[in-house]
């Protein structure tokens, strides 16, 4: 595979994160990969580690049973808060076409992946949508879906955790409607 690019963007919540696409004749994969996943990482695991300790210092220095309580149920929100952060963290996000068969698009977190697998006949159109949240309007890359598989789920999100900013968005969305509409002159022909 050939690289055709790699750049540099950050996101909607100011993560730094790298593009890069490749290319063969008859795929094309883009990775969105988060460039502080092993800092934010350390730092969740560092803050874990104190709480435990301060915990368990807390738990040898004072017998009174009421503080005690109050103290274990803060320290265990602290730590199960950590946790949740610490397994929602995101390493890369990753779309990969193949001609004629099928658009792959796969979330890898701390512990584990999740892949979304979406037929070429199954795609209707890819668009960029105006998402309102909070007081800020974010652009979300979008497959909207036709057939009786995804009739429970017309529209799927791409790259909806990292949240890359429209310039990043606008490079995608150019490459796979190329991609999309190549396979589709390929098909009719």
């Amino acid at each position: 595979m050939e690289t055709i690019g790699e750049q540099f963007f950050e996101t909607i919540g100011g993560l730094a994160i790298r593009f890069c696409s490749f290319s063969s004749t008859n795929t094309i994969e883009i990775l969105i990969e988060n460039l502080e996943f092993t800092k934010n990482r350390r730092t969740i695991i560092q803050h874990i580690l104190i709480t435990l300790v301060v915990c368990i210092a807390f738990n040898i220095i004072i017998y009174q049973n009421a503080i005690l309580v109050a103290l274990n149920i803060v320290f265990f929100v602290t730590i199960a808060t950590k946790c949740y952060h610490l397994v929602k963290l995101i390493e890369f996000e990753k779309l990969h076409v193949i001609d004629g068969l099928s658009l792959q698009y796969t979330t890898k977190y701390c512990f584990g992946k999740r892949h979304t697998y979406i037929p070429i006949e199954c795609i209707h159109d890819i668009i960029i949508n105006e998402v309102i949240f909070g007081f800020r309007t974010i652009y979300i890359l979008q497959v909207l879906t036709k057939g009786i598989q995804f009739q429970h789920q017309p529209v799927i999100p791409l790259l909806s955790e990292l949240n890359p900013r429209i310039a990043c968005i606008h490079i995608i969305y150019n490459l796979l409607r190329k991609k999309i509409s190549n396979i589709e002159e390929n098909r009719y022909s």
